[in-house]
């Protein structure tokens, strides 16, 4: 939206050119064999969508947008540090902002005649030509794509739904569980899992720690996770009692899906849930309702309710393929709440 603001481009291409986007860069990151990678990061690919929707929305000829994803693709940021770094918990994450600042560029160089490897996709030992090229133009990646209804890393979510579902169903009291294994794939074990993250960005890439906090403080508390629940002994005490190990079905599944089976024990029960598919998904999808809630829960800590509500409308329009409205709200100065949550906690050493 920026960039159509930007290139005034009429709003009615801004829709296709978001599809477009998803569509280019879901197909390379699919095309990729995630046995050889040493990190799943979104940073590396992004880039790709990025361009190309940029480009086409302000109207670069075909010879100009393959080489502004192709300048993009080669310039990504490669997160080298992700592959052995046991600092997860850092504020470049994925590097998915960096990526699309330097799509932008990549845009503007093509848009000059600057030009870029094109055949970088070519590369049959990193990308698979049938997953970039299969179905393109008859089916959209966009449709494949999932919501998160929690502020964590979604190899979290199943083992998340699946102790919510439980905690629903039989009551259960966080203080009076005495172990939960939860079984998932591989890929989920290599994240930090750190039972007493010091930093939200931590606590986002740690199962045992948002586990914790869905029994403890509910779903409503893991739309973002705060400084504040960091803190928090019973979440922490809990976190130490979860037990991950990796499930050979599900390893086989991933990444096609991210399953997760869960067995919570206490004095006098064993608790046992399978989530395959977790809130979001298409086929498990959260509904519009949800969504908005969701938008209400992270946005009250910011905003007042009457301006939660102005883009709530906005959003509603969008949906009817209208983004005037929504446009307008993003450029109008709007108040906002200071923070609720305490300072950031000090990083300790060692």
């Amino acid at each position: 939206m920026a960039t159509a603001a930007e290139c005034k481009c009429p709003t009615n291409r801004i829709l296709p050119a978001i599809a477009l986007g998803y569509e280019i860069a879901v197909r390379v990151a699919a095309s990729r064999d995630f046995t050889t990678l040493t990190t799943l990061v979104s940073g590396p690919w992004v880039g790709y969508g990025a361009a190309a929707a940029a480009a086409w929305l302000r109207g670069l000829e075909p010879r100009a947008i393959e080489q502004a994803i192709a300048i993009a693709g080669s310039t990504a940021p490669n997160l080298s540090a992700v592959a052995y770094s046991k600092v997860m918990g850092n504020h470049v994450k994925e590097g998915i902002p960096w990526a699309t600042a330097t799509a932008l560029v990549a845009v503007e160089l093509a848009a000059q005649g600057f030009t870029g490897p094109d055949d970088l996709l070519d590369n049959e030992r990193v990308f698979d030509r049938g997953r970039l090229l299969d179905g393109l133009g008859t089916e959209w990646a966009i449709n494949g794509i999932y919501f998160k209804p929690y502020g964590c890393c979604r190899w979290a979510h199943s083992a998340i739904d699946a102790v919510l579902a439980l905690k629903a169903k039989h009551g259960l009291d966080a203080t009076e569980i005495q172990a939960i294994e939860i079984e998932t794939f591989s890929w989920a074990l290599r994240l930090n899992n750190e039972v007493a993250p010091r930093t939200t960005e931590s606590a986002q890439y740690s199962v045992p720690f948002c586990v914790a906090m869905a029994l403890t403080k509910g779903a409503e508390a893991l739309v973002q996770i705060t400084n504040t629940d960091l803190a928090h002994s019973g979440t922490i005490a809990l976190a130490r009692r979860i037990h991950l190990r990796v499930d050979p079905d599900f390893d086989a599944a991933f990444p096609q899906s991210v399953p997760a089976r869960v067995v919570i024990r206490t004095k006098n029960e064993r608790l046992s849930k399978e989530v395959l598919a977790p809130t979001g998904e298409p086929t498990n999808p959260m509904g519009w309702a949800t969504l908005e809630n969701k938008f209400r829960n992270a946005a009250k800590r910011r905003l007042e309710e009457q301006h939660i509500e102005i883009f709530l409308a906005a959003f509603r329009d969008l949906r009817q393929g209208e983004l005037g409205r929504l446009i307008e709200t993003l450029q109008r100065p709007i108040p906002r709440l200071s923070s609720i949550d305490e300072p950031a906690l000090e990083a300790k050493s060692g």
